[in-house]
């Protein structure tokens, strides 16, 4: 599923005993999931803090070849590799940062697979 992918769907029917015909269309348009990222109201710089990262697989089959990145302003950016996502459930995981500046802090999360890309998540938090 790629950026702005779109559909239409289109009905045709024949009704034999009064000769009429009908014809419906829909479009729609399917939207990748938004991760959710849970941080502390505040953070101290240079104490390590958790942050839970997570997203309801939509499809009716599985998430593989997964991959996420985390990364921001006065963090240091964090690349792994994650397990299949079954089929209709969530992925969650619990990473742990560490703030190096002070102030406002953007975090940004992108989760990859073969079968869904660049799905993200972002949240801001204080660092004192």
């Amino acid at each position: 599923m790629y950026e702005l992918f779109g559909m239409e769907i289109m009905a045709y029917a024949h009704i034999k005993e009064t000769e009429n015909c009908y014809v419906k269309t829909d479009d729609f348009r399917l939207r990748r999931p938004d991760i959710t990222i849970e941080v502390p109201p505040k953070v101290k710089v240079g104490n390590p803090f958790k942050v839970k990262l997570s997203f309801k697989n939509p499809l009716p089959k599985s998430l593989t070849k997964c991959s996420y990145l985390i990364e921001g302003n006065g963090l240091e950016n964090k690349a792994n590799s994650a397990s299949d996502v079954q089929a209709k459930s969530e992925w969650s995981i619990m990473e742990e940062l560490v703030a190096e500046t002070d102030g406002e802090i953007q975090i940004n999360c992108s989760f990859d697979c073969e079968e869904l890309r660049d799905i993200i998540g972002m949240v801001s938090v204080k660092a004192e």
